[in-house]
């Protein structure tokens, strides 16, 4: 992955980087599962944040909203999924939220 070449300004988001890894064999991980459970992926998202920004919702078809975190001006989320359905993300800043579609 790499960073942007330039800092998002106040209120702004750059998606760096989307990712998924579905249709893991558990059994050749290692893991015991219940003999219903044979696959798992997860879905993520990172990126970088202005100043302003506060918050970050990620909206994901297969699993609903994801609150992101928010470290140093970077953000990330991750979740259990097989689906590759990100559709929008919630952008809350210090003067309202607007909506970024994926």
């Amino acid at each position: 992955m790499h960073a942007p070449a330039y800092e998002p300004g106040p209120g702004q988001v750059q998606v760096v980087h989307a990712t998924s890894l579905g249709g893991v064999d558990i059994a050749q991980a290692g893991a015991k599962l219940p003999d219903d459970v044979r696959t798992a992926g997860y879905m993520g998202v990172t990126g970088r944040v202005g100043a302003d920004v506060r918050n970050i919702v990620i909206h994901a078809r297969d699993v609903g909203n994801v609150a992101a975190s928010m470290p140093n001006g970077w953000f990330a989320a991750w979740w259990p999924s097989l689906e590759q359905l990100l559709t929008s993300m919630t952008v809350t800043t210090t003067t309202g939220s607007y909506t970024v579609h994926l």
